[in-house]
């Protein structure tokens, strides 16, 4: 393997101890303008040369996810005929832009510690290695949900980009001193057209809401997708002044004891109907819209495991989505779980005698609501599939469970 970390390295210590006007030290660090571009550009040489020589199958699969989503990303706003950039969370975003500087922002203040002496090479390299598990995993995850979102909008001929927007910060901090949770009752905003789609979750939520919502010529209905809701105990805030009664509605406060930052929400719902005024609200402080579809996603990088077989079973258990579970995996489906969710098991039904976190109980074909107790519920069974890396066609399997 050619060495790369240790010559820039050196550079680096090197350039540094040349200058005596450079400080860097456990309390201090005095970088002079004079000396300060040399120095960075120095600084961002180590950093490369470590992520090149230790890191470089993360840096080769980030730079294959960045491609890929790019290029679903401009036929999606091409398509929609919406603005090309797409807003994202800051550091999701510089992984996806340019892997190699995302990945190098990894290592910014370790290396700094580095230099300061806060920490030795071998901890160094531990710290480096604990970043890489935790933060570029959840990175990479979060980039390959978003290219299957964006990948199924084009599959189902979307038009007509809209969304639903939340309010400002400061009417939020103006509701949280006078009010208590769920203690208000708002009208929901109007759903409206935008040019715009954006992904960057807000600070907080007064209700939750769709991502975005778009026609479908594929389904003839309008669509509504939300990527993973929030696990903050005080989100939504508000409890909704209308909501449709012509959809099923689940309580939430039991959702919300099943769904935490140990067992996540699904990684995508999808709703669907023929009536746009229906998909504006997926959840207030009391209730949450029963999805047509709960999707899961696992890369590469995700091992199998039982915990993950039972978070996908809760989806199905407790959201009850009219189409069913399906399970995303980007490489080949693991055998175990091709055992664990295999369409012959008995389809889970419940019961309110055994936690069902329904409120009300509908018809299977969205009749009027009614409310008492709700009977045992029928679903169909997980379904699992592949998008081998990221063939878009694949995930034709996904709009076939909708239409």
């Amino acid at each position: 393997m050619l060495q790369r970390w240790k010559p820039a390295y050196g550079a680096l210590t090197g350039y540094i101890e040349s200058n005596p006007s450079i400080k860097i030290e456990p309390a201090v660090t005095v970088i002079p303008p004079d000396v300060r571009t040399c120095f960075y550009t120095a600084f961002d040489e180590a950093r490369e040369a470590f992520i090149r020589e230790y890191y470089y199958q993360e840096l080769a699969a980030a730079e294959i996810l960045s491609r890929e989503y790019t290029l679903a990303a401009g036929d999606l706003t091409s398509l929609l005929d919406i603005q090309p950039e797409i807003q994202l969370n800051a550091r999701l975003k510089w992984l996806m832009d340019d892997p190699l500087n995302g990945l190098m922002r990894l290592i910014y203040t370790p290396l700094f510690n580095l230099l300061k002496g806060k920490l030795d090479e071998e901890e160094f390299f531990k710290t480096c290695h604990l970043e890489f598990n935790s933060v570029f995993k959840d990175l990479y995850g979060k980039g390959y949900n978003l290219w299957v979102i964006l990948a199924l909008a084009q599959l189902l001929e979307p038009s007509g980009l809209m969304w639903v927007p939340q309010k400002e910060p400061n009417a939020i901090n103006s509701l949280k001193e006078l009010y208590k949770q769920g203690a208000r009752i708002e009208p929901v905003p109007d759903i409206t057209g935008t040019s715009l789609l954006t992904f960057e979750p807000g600070t907080w939520d007064t209700f939750i809401v769709p991502d975005f919502m778009f026609y479908s010529a594929k389904l003839d209905k309008y669509v509504a997708i939300r990527r993973s809701l929030p696990v903050n105990t005080d989100e939504p805030y508000l409890v909704a002044k209308q909501k449709t009664a012509e959809r099923e509605w689940l309580s939430f406060g039991q959702l919300s004891r099943v769904f935490n930052l140990t067992n996540h929400w699904p990684d995508i719902l999808i709703y669907c109907d023929e009536k746009l005024q229906n998909l504006n609200l997926i959840a207030d402080y009391q209730h949450m819209l029963r999805p047509e579809l709960a999707i899961d996603t696992f890369t590469r990088n995700s091992s199998f495991s039982s915990e993950q077989v039972e978070r996908v079973r809760s989806h199905q258990q407790y959201l009850k989505p009219f189409n069913g579970t399906i399970v995303v995996y980007q490489e080949d489906i693991p055998d175990e779980a091709i055992r664990a969710f295999s369409p012959d098991e008995p389809v889970n039904t419940l019961s309110p005698e055994a936690g069902s976190a329904f409120s009300s109980s509908q018809e299977e074909n969205h009749g009027t609501q009614t409310t008492g107790e709700a009977p045992a519920v029928t679903v169909p069974a997980i379904a699992s599939m592949t998008s081998r890396g990221f063939d878009r066609q694949l995930l034709n399997q996904v709009v076939s469970h909708l239409i």
